[in-house]
């Protein structure tokens, strides 16, 4: 990414979950003049993990400044806030389990230490 951030950002943020950080997180991008398009969080019930993943748009917002107000959020914690350009897309591979055919959804790609059974 250049110094400028494209017309919008997308952010994934984890750490340990605690009460406030959809509104921390939130607060990043509206003390900078950021507009939230889409959000999405989630709490691994098992772990205790936190996931969120925004969209938002920029308006011209130096990316160093909205880095360095999430170092600061996640100064002292486990966070780890990352931002991408969301106009880019990383190519992802799926490894799978043999049960892979048992679960909803559409797989692209798959590796597997295991043969694959030939398609019924």
């Amino acid at each position: 990414m250049s110094d400028r951030l494209p017309d919008r950002v997308l952010a994934t943020v984890t750490c340990a979950d605690r009460r406030g950080l959809v509104a921390d997180v939130a607060g990043v991008f509206a003390r900078r003049g950021t507009n939230i398009l889409e959000s999405g969080h989630y709490t691994d019930p098992e772990t205790r993990r936190f996931f969120m993943r925004v969209l938002a748009e920029t308006h011209g917002v130096e990316i160093g400044a909205l880095k360095a107000d999430f170092d600061a959020l996640a100064f002292g914690t486990d966070m780890q806030a990352r931002l991408y350009d969301p106009l880019s897309r990383p190519r992802v591979l799926l490894r799978v389990d043999r049960g892979w055919r048992d679960e909803p959804g559409f797989v692209v790609g798959a590796d597997a230490d295991f043969p694959f059974p030939d398609e019924p």
